[in-house]
Protein backbone atom coordinates (compact mmCIF):
# COMPACT_ATOMS: atom_id res chain seq x y z
CA UNK A 1 0.00 0.00 0.00
CA UNK A 2 2.90 2.56 -0.42
CA UNK A 3 2.82 4.84 -3.14
CA UNK A 4 6.06 6.66 -4.70
CA UNK A 5 6.49 9.20 -1.56
CA UNK A 6 5.65 6.62 1.08
CA UNK A 7 8.89 4.51 -0.86
CA UNK A 8 10.79 8.08 -1.15
CA UNK A 9 10.71 9.40 2.67
CA UNK A 10 11.52 5.32 3.81
CA UNK A 11 15.20 5.55 1.74
CA UNK A 12 15.96 9.50 1.96
CA UNK A 13 15.37 8.06 5.75
CA UNK A 14 18.14 5.40 5.27
CA UNK A 15 20.10 7.88 3.93
CA UNK A 16 20.11 10.43 6.12
CA UNK A 17 20.92 7.79 8.64
CA UNK A 18 23.94 6.72 6.86
CA UNK A 19 25.23 10.18 5.92
CA UNK A 20 24.13 11.56 10.14
CA UNK A 21 26.24 8.54 11.58
CA UNK A 22 29.17 9.49 9.14
CA UNK A 23 29.00 13.27 10.30
CA UNK A 24 28.82 12.26 13.79
CA UNK A 25 31.60 9.79 13.58
CA UNK A 26 33.80 12.77 11.98
CA UNK A 27 32.64 15.54 14.76
CA UNK A 28 31.07 17.43 12.11
CA UNK A 29 28.31 18.92 14.15
CA UNK A 30 27.72 21.47 12.43
CA UNK A 31 27.04 19.63 9.05
CA UNK A 32 25.23 17.49 10.76
CA UNK A 33 22.78 20.07 12.55
CA UNK A 34 22.33 21.82 8.93
CA UNK A 35 21.53 18.43 7.08
CA UNK A 36 18.99 17.34 10.02
CA UNK A 37 17.07 20.52 9.94
CA UNK A 38 16.95 20.56 6.23
CA UNK A 39 15.94 17.33 6.04
CA UNK A 40 13.09 17.73 8.45
CA UNK A 41 11.85 20.96 6.89
CA UNK A 42 12.14 20.92 3.37
CA UNK A 43 11.76 17.08 3.10
CA UNK A 44 9.68 15.65 5.41
CA UNK A 45 7.17 18.41 6.08
CA UNK A 46 7.40 20.69 3.04
CA UNK A 47 7.00 17.35 0.68
CA UNK A 48 5.54 14.19 2.63
CA UNK A 49 3.13 15.30 4.89
CA UNK A 50 1.40 17.31 2.33
CA UNK A 51 1.27 14.56 -0.16
CA UNK A 52 0.40 12.26 2.77
CA UNK A 53 -2.62 14.41 4.09
CA UNK A 54 -5.04 13.10 1.53
CA UNK A 55 -4.33 9.55 2.77
CA UNK A 56 -4.18 10.46 6.64
CA UNK A 57 -7.90 11.94 6.24
CA UNK A 58 -8.72 8.59 4.66
CA UNK A 59 -9.58 10.02 1.02
CA UNK A 60 -7.67 7.12 -0.26
CA UNK A 61 -9.28 4.09 2.10
CA UNK A 62 -8.23 2.83 5.48
CA UNK A 63 -5.13 0.93 4.16
CA UNK A 64 -3.70 3.52 2.57
CA UNK A 65 -4.20 5.81 6.00
CA UNK A 66 -2.62 2.82 7.92
CA UNK A 67 0.13 2.63 5.79
CA UNK A 68 0.72 6.61 6.08
CA UNK A 69 0.39 6.27 9.55
CA UNK A 70 2.87 3.49 9.76
CA UNK A 71 5.21 5.38 7.43
CA UNK A 72 5.54 8.60 9.27
CA UNK A 73 5.55 6.93 12.64
CA UNK A 74 8.71 4.89 11.41
CA UNK A 75 10.54 7.92 9.96
CA UNK A 76 9.87 10.29 13.27
CA UNK A 77 11.22 7.31 15.40
CA UNK A 78 14.12 7.58 13.47
CA UNK A 79 14.17 11.46 13.58
CA UNK A 80 14.34 11.70 17.16
CA UNK A 81 16.89 9.11 17.18
CA UNK A 82 19.42 11.05 14.62
CA UNK A 83 18.12 14.41 16.71
CA UNK A 84 18.87 13.45 19.91
CA UNK A 85 22.62 14.28 20.26
CA UNK A 86 21.62 17.84 19.09
CA UNK A 87 18.70 18.84 20.58
CA UNK A 88 17.99 15.71 23.71
CA UNK A 89 15.52 17.94 25.68
CA UNK A 90 12.90 18.33 22.95
CA UNK A 91 13.72 14.94 21.19
CA UNK A 92 13.39 13.30 24.83
CA UNK A 93 9.98 14.90 25.66
CA UNK A 94 8.48 13.93 22.09
CA UNK A 95 9.69 10.34 22.38
CA UNK A 96 7.65 9.81 25.74
CA UNK A 97 4.17 12.10 23.92
CA UNK A 98 4.48 9.20 21.09
CA UNK A 99 3.79 5.57 21.50
CA UNK A 100 7.44 4.23 21.17
CA UNK A 101 7.16 1.73 24.28
CA UNK A 102 9.09 2.85 27.52
CA UNK A 103 12.42 4.06 28.41
CA UNK A 104 13.68 7.07 27.71
CA UNK A 105 15.12 7.70 24.58
CA UNK A 106 19.51 8.02 25.47
CA UNK A 107 18.92 4.14 25.90
CA UNK A 108 17.53 3.53 22.51
CA UNK A 109 20.09 2.08 20.11
CA UNK A 110 21.24 4.30 17.37
CA UNK A 111 18.97 4.33 14.14
CA UNK A 112 20.94 1.57 11.22
CA UNK A 113 19.96 2.57 7.44
CA UNK A 114 17.18 -0.15 6.77
CA UNK A 115 16.68 0.27 2.92
CA UNK A 116 18.70 -0.28 -0.18
CA UNK A 117 18.16 2.86 -2.09
CA UNK A 118 16.38 2.30 -5.44
CA UNK A 119 17.79 4.97 -8.27
CA UNK A 120 14.12 5.05 -9.85
CA UNK A 121 12.26 6.13 -6.60
CA UNK A 122 14.45 9.30 -6.87
CA UNK A 123 14.20 10.46 -10.35
CA UNK A 124 10.83 9.71 -10.30
CA UNK A 125 10.46 11.80 -6.53
CA UNK A 126 12.84 14.39 -8.44
CA UNK A 127 10.79 15.22 -11.53
CA UNK A 128 7.45 15.48 -9.40
CA UNK A 129 9.09 17.85 -7.08
CA UNK A 130 10.59 19.81 -10.31
CA UNK A 131 6.69 19.79 -12.34
CA UNK A 132 4.88 20.84 -8.96
CA UNK A 133 7.36 23.90 -8.82
CA UNK A 134 7.26 24.77 -12.55
CA UNK A 135 3.16 24.11 -11.62
CA UNK A 136 3.27 26.75 -9.33
CA UNK A 137 5.64 29.28 -10.70
CA UNK A 138 3.20 29.21 -13.65
CA UNK A 139 0.16 30.06 -11.44
CA UNK A 140 1.87 33.11 -10.31
CA UNK A 141 3.26 33.90 -13.78
CA UNK A 142 -0.65 34.02 -14.64
CA UNK A 143 -1.26 35.89 -12.09
CA UNK A 144 -3.53 33.27 -10.49
CA UNK A 145 -4.07 34.13 -6.72
CA UNK A 146 -3.30 30.61 -4.10
CA UNK A 147 -6.52 30.70 -3.29
CA UNK A 148 -7.93 30.12 -6.91
CA UNK A 149 -7.98 26.68 -9.02
CA UNK A 150 -6.12 26.50 -12.24
CA UNK A 151 -8.42 25.11 -14.46
CA UNK A 152 -6.07 23.08 -16.90
CA UNK A 153 -2.31 22.75 -17.50
CA UNK A 154 -0.88 20.47 -19.82
CA UNK A 155 2.31 18.97 -20.08
CA UNK A 156 4.46 17.53 -22.85
CA UNK A 157 6.69 14.62 -21.72
CA UNK A 158 10.24 14.00 -23.85
CA UNK A 159 11.01 11.50 -21.91
CA UNK A 160 8.05 8.76 -22.03
CA UNK A 161 10.20 6.74 -18.92
CA UNK A 162 8.57 9.40 -16.59
CA UNK A 163 4.71 8.56 -17.47
CA UNK A 164 3.77 6.28 -15.17
CA UNK A 165 5.02 7.99 -12.39
CA UNK A 166 2.68 11.00 -13.22
CA UNK A 167 0.28 9.10 -14.07
CA UNK A 168 0.56 7.35 -10.60
CA UNK A 169 0.75 10.27 -8.72
CA UNK A 170 -1.49 12.71 -10.99
CA UNK A 171 -4.11 13.29 -8.32
CA UNK A 172 -1.28 14.68 -5.74
CA UNK A 173 0.04 16.74 -8.41
CA UNK A 174 -3.13 18.52 -8.86
CA UNK A 175 -3.99 18.63 -5.17
CA UNK A 176 -0.73 20.50 -4.00
CA UNK A 177 -0.61 22.65 -7.07
CA UNK A 178 -4.59 23.59 -6.95
CA UNK A 179 -4.64 22.28 -10.61
CA UNK A 180 -8.11 21.09 -11.66
CA UNK A 181 -6.38 19.07 -14.61
CA UNK A 182 -3.29 17.85 -15.85
CA UNK A 183 -3.23 16.56 -19.30
CA UNK A 184 -0.40 14.90 -20.75
CA UNK A 185 0.53 15.51 -24.29
CA UNK A 186 2.51 13.71 -26.50
CA UNK A 187 5.60 14.54 -28.39
CA UNK A 188 5.09 17.23 -30.85
CA UNK A 189 1.32 17.45 -30.20
CA UNK A 190 -0.23 20.94 -30.75
CA UNK A 191 -0.48 23.42 -27.88
CA UNK A 192 -3.23 25.04 -26.45
CA UNK A 193 -3.26 28.80 -27.84
CA UNK A 194 -3.12 31.83 -25.46
CA UNK A 195 -0.50 29.74 -23.05
CA UNK A 196 2.35 30.40 -21.29
CA UNK A 197 4.80 27.97 -20.99
CA UNK A 198 8.02 26.66 -18.91
CA UNK A 199 10.56 24.38 -20.60
CA UNK A 200 12.77 21.34 -17.88
CA UNK A 201 14.37 18.91 -18.23
CA UNK A 202 12.48 16.24 -19.40
CA UNK A 203 8.99 17.94 -20.96
CA UNK A 204 7.52 20.89 -21.44
CA UNK A 205 4.51 22.65 -19.71
CA UNK A 206 2.15 24.79 -21.09
CA UNK A 207 -0.57 26.83 -19.41
CA UNK A 208 -3.97 27.78 -20.93
CA UNK A 209 -4.15 31.24 -19.84
CA UNK A 210 -6.47 33.00 -22.66
CA UNK A 211 -9.79 33.14 -20.23
CA UNK A 212 -7.77 33.95 -16.65
CA UNK A 213 -5.81 37.26 -17.93
CA UNK A 214 -6.17 40.00 -20.34
CA UNK A 215 -4.10 38.84 -22.52
CA UNK A 216 -3.05 42.18 -23.94
CA UNK A 217 -2.09 43.37 -21.12
CA UNK A 218 0.48 40.67 -20.28
CA UNK A 219 1.90 40.83 -23.36
CA UNK A 220 2.79 44.34 -23.09
CA UNK A 221 4.45 43.03 -19.88
CA UNK A 222 6.40 40.53 -21.19
CA UNK A 223 7.59 42.98 -24.06
CA UNK A 224 9.25 45.86 -21.16
CA UNK A 225 10.73 42.63 -19.00
CA UNK A 226 12.25 41.74 -22.39
CA UNK A 227 13.43 45.62 -22.87
CA UNK A 228 14.83 44.96 -19.08
CA UNK A 229 16.55 41.62 -19.66
CA UNK A 230 18.23 42.93 -22.65
CA UNK A 231 19.75 45.66 -20.67
CA UNK A 232 20.71 43.54 -17.94
CA UNK A 233 22.48 40.80 -20.44
CA UNK A 234 24.20 44.36 -22.40
CA UNK A 235 25.76 45.24 -18.50
CA UNK A 236 27.48 41.94 -17.81
CA UNK A 237 28.87 41.68 -21.44
CA UNK A 238 30.20 45.16 -21.33
CA UNK A 239 31.87 43.70 -17.95
CA UNK A 240 33.10 40.40 -19.96
CA UNK A 241 34.43 42.57 -22.73
CA UNK A 242 36.45 44.59 -20.28
CA UNK A 243 40.78 43.31 -20.50
CA UNK A 244 41.03 45.32 -17.07
CA UNK A 245 37.52 43.47 -15.37
CA UNK A 246 38.63 39.75 -16.49
CA UNK A 247 41.86 40.61 -15.04
CA UNK A 248 41.68 41.79 -11.87
CA UNK A 249 38.48 40.27 -11.02
CA UNK A 250 38.00 37.21 -8.73
CA UNK A 251 36.95 34.26 -10.71
CA UNK A 252 33.43 33.65 -8.63
CA UNK A 253 32.25 37.20 -10.04
CA UNK A 254 33.81 36.48 -13.55
CA UNK A 255 31.98 32.78 -13.45
CA UNK A 256 28.71 35.26 -11.91
CA UNK A 257 28.97 37.70 -14.93
CA UNK A 258 28.59 34.88 -17.26
CA UNK A 259 25.98 32.76 -15.55
CA UNK A 260 24.11 35.70 -15.52
CA UNK A 261 24.22 36.47 -19.43
CA UNK A 262 23.17 32.83 -19.86
CA UNK A 263 20.21 33.08 -17.51
CA UNK A 264 19.17 36.65 -19.44
CA UNK A 265 19.60 34.58 -22.80
CA UNK A 266 17.60 31.57 -21.55
CA UNK A 267 14.65 34.08 -20.04
CA UNK A 268 14.43 35.83 -23.87
CA UNK A 269 14.00 32.73 -25.17
CA UNK A 270 10.96 31.71 -22.77
CA UNK A 271 9.45 34.79 -22.82
CA UNK A 272 9.19 35.35 -26.58
CA UNK A 273 7.94 31.89 -26.82
CA UNK A 274 5.17 32.90 -24.77
CA UNK A 275 4.78 36.07 -26.47
CA UNK A 276 4.33 33.78 -29.49
CA UNK A 277 1.68 31.42 -27.76
CA UNK A 278 -0.47 34.01 -26.42
CA UNK A 279 -0.53 35.91 -29.75
CA UNK A 280 -1.50 32.63 -31.63
CA UNK A 281 -5.19 32.86 -32.36
CA UNK A 282 -7.77 29.87 -31.00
Amino acid sequence: HLRLHDQWILQRTSEITAEMTRLLDGYYFGEASRMMYDFVWGELCDWYLELSKPAFRGDEGEDRKKASQAVLLSVFRDVLRLLHPIVPFVTEELWQAFPFGGGCIEKQAWPEPSRESDPQVGVKMDFLQQLVRDMRNLRVEGGLSPQKRAPKMCLVLQNEALRDGIEENRDLIQMITRVEALELLTAGAAKPPKSLATVFDGGELVFPVGDLLDVEKEVRRLRNELVKIAKDIEKSERKLENADFLSRAPEEIVEKERAAVRDGLSRQMRIEANIKSLNQAD
